[in-house]
């Protein structure tokens, strides 16, 4: 018997829905299992029980949430902030409302990091004084102790190549104001 081509293809995605099918059952078995008991005493002690766990375990959530927000408050990073973003939406709604505010907080900072980084790179690029100024003013915005040191001394290095520059046109017969300065780049 000749199996066409269509008949074929269709026999193998057959086979890996089914595989795909029994991993994804055998992974979540666990999570979902219903337990049946015969009394409703037992019930009662499991389901008390079970509250207590869920008690602890909401504590221990907690606890694991407000050490890693205090990581992402000192080392931001985009990805640390999406990973809370989603342990955040998994917690109780009267926890969310105080941890999304320090997690908007963090956002910012990212933001505002990222706008500095591009300010600063433009000023190493087209070493002006407009330019410093502009990247000066975000860079002074940071919270973040490491990244605005860094960003810091990358400006101070353009500030002297500009302040360099004057000086060279200060000695030459034509002398340009401060503002129309620009860096020749080598």
């Amino acid at each position: 018997m000749k199996s066409s081509r269509t008949e074929i293809l269709y026999l193998i995605l057959s086979l890996v829905v089914l595989i795909f099918a029994g991993f994804i059952y055998l992974s979540f078995k666990d999570r979902y299992q219903i337990s049946t008991s015969n009394s409703p005493q037992s019930s009662q002690v499991s389901s008390s029980h079970k509250d207590k766990d869920d008690q602890n375990s909401s504590k221990d959530d907690l606890q694991e949430f407000e050490e890693a927000m205090a990581d992402l408050e000192d080392n931001p990073t985009q990805a640390a902030l999406s990973n809370l973003q989603n342990k955040l939406d998994k917690l109780n709604p009267e926890d969310k409302d105080t941890y999304q505010e320090r997690l908007n907080a963090v956002s910012n900072e990212l933001t505002l990091q990222a706008s500095a980084e591009t300010a600063v790179v433009t000023a190493e690029n087209y070493q002006s004084t407009e330019n410093l100024n502009a990247a000066q003013a975000l860079v002074d915005q940071l919270t973040t102790p490491s990244v605005k040191t860094e960003l810091q001394n990358r400006l101070d290095i353009v500030s002297a190549n500009i302040q360099s520059y004057l000086t060279s046109l200060q000695q030459s017969p034509t002398n340009p104001s401060p503002e129309q300065a620009t860096v020749q780049q080598p």
